[in-house]
């Protein structure tokens, strides 16, 4: 079996693992995050060789990437729909579908790949041949080029986002955690050990419904695959990522909305409007106990942020140099990172890896209208998701009035 395949199939079985009572969350998050690192490296490197092909057979890429993963017009071997979709001319077939390109804009290497992602029931899918378009036409799955770009722009714009522990588990979901645990003791050679102890708790993670319209005129739309799928992903960022922060971080949990950082069972840390920042932080760490400050960062609304540059001593003197000054990356031993998506004088203090989960029950999809009168394509996102934070391990301050 390809290790691509191994890699998707343990993914797929963590998702399950995930939903039971009890699962070690740190450890399977662990897992995936090499998993992750090892298939991205497999991928690379098939890249890398399909580089090197095209440049001996001066043919097309699409069809070097084919032979490349061991697939041939002849070969009917079986390939995951996770293998599939991660190939560029998959990608370069989604985007040309979704421009409406006539046929003959598609090579026969794009032809077979998006014959063979039509969605399906199947677990797996055999590569189509060139004159086959698949079994149904239920839609086309997101190409992995696609969901890379979007996820990336994400997590480049907002490090609260970035830091999340992100599951991708379907339905309603309970996030389980640790309340109390009977400590260690030091046991004499030849007793017995007593059982540990624990007591657990769990949240309900409310889901909430995510949608964004980006709109695409069709003289635009006379650009190339490549460009396509990143302008489109540009674009649904600013509006759909927009909405997921801003509900992951202020969601009130209300009304079908995901349930923020802000609004859970979280450390207050709110300050008076005129405390300056340095002691605005000392004071909210000075509330979390040590075990909720292990591998913390402090996150920093853009004022805040400013509020710690220009501040002043009382000769007015400016304590940091805020002349070609760089950003705070760290204050005493914790990281510092500079959300802009946090509200004026809002800060967050705490370990998201280990804290909290972000739930993605159905990822994002794509509809396209068009509309003929005014020579324009919308395209729609929609996703759904919710978060989970573990009561007590997050602070979260706000300015209140002087």
């Amino acid at each position: 079996m390809p290790r691509l395949t191994e890699i998707e199939l343990r993914l797929n079985a963590i998702r399950t693992e995930l939903q039971q009572e009890g699962a070690d969350i740190e450890a399977l998050n662990l897992e995936v995050d090499n998993l992750i690192a090892e298939r991205t490296r497999i991928k690379d490197g098939i890249q890398q060789r399909n580089n090197i092909l095209a440049k001996i057979g001066g043919g097309e890429v699409g069809e070097v990437i084919e032979s490349a993963l061991g697939v041939t017009p002849q070969d009917p071997e079986e390939r995951t729909i996770e293998e599939i979709i991660s190939t560029k001319e998959y990608a370069h077939a989604w985007a040309k579908r979704m421009m409406q390109r006539p046929e003959s804009d598609f090579t026969a290497a794009e032809k077979r790949a998006l014959g063979a992602a039509l969605t399906t029931t199947a677990t797996t899918a055999v590569a189509a041949t060139a004159n086959a378009d698949g079994v149904n036409n239920g839609g086309l799955f997101i190409p992995t080029q696609f969901m890379d770009a979007f996820t990336k722009e994400l997590a480049l714009t907002s490090p609260i986002f970035s830091d999340l522990n992100v599951v991708h588990i379907s339905g309603t979901i309970k996030m389980p955690y640790k309340k109390r645990q009977t400590p260690a003791k030091v046991r004499k050679e030849g007793v017995a050990n007593t059982d540990t102890e624990f007591e657990w708790g769990e949240i309900a993670i409310t889901l909430g419904e995510i949608s964004a319209t980006a709109r695409v005129s069709w003289r635009l739309e006379a650009m190339t695959p490549d460009s396509f799928i990143t302008y489109l992903a540009n674009e649904l960022v600013a509006d759909h990522g927009d909405q997921i922060i801003h509900q992951v971080i202020y969601g009130s949990g209300k009304n079908d909305e995901t349930l923020g950082i802000k609004n859970s069972d979280v450390i207050k840390g709110d300050y008076a409007a005129d405390t300056d920042g340095i002691t605005v932080l000392k004071n909210g760490l000075a509330k979390m106990n040590a075990r909720s400050k292990i591998g913390a960062v402090i996150y920093l609304s853009s004022t805040l942020s400013e509020n710690i540059a220009f501040a002043q001593d009382k000769n007015g003197s400016y304590i940091h140099n805020p002349v070609n000054g760089t950003d705070i990356h760290s204050l005493a031993r914790y990281t510092v990172k500079v959300d802009p998506y946090l509200n004026d004088g809002d800060f967050v203090i705490g370990n998201l890896k280990r804290n909290t989960l972000f739930q993605i029950a159905e990822d994002v999809t794509i509809a396209k209208d068009s509309s003929g009168k005014n020579r324009v394509n919308d395209y729609t996102t929609f996703s759904l998701n919710g978060l989970g934070v573990k009561p007590g391990t997050i602070l979260f301050g706000s300015a209140t009035a002087a």
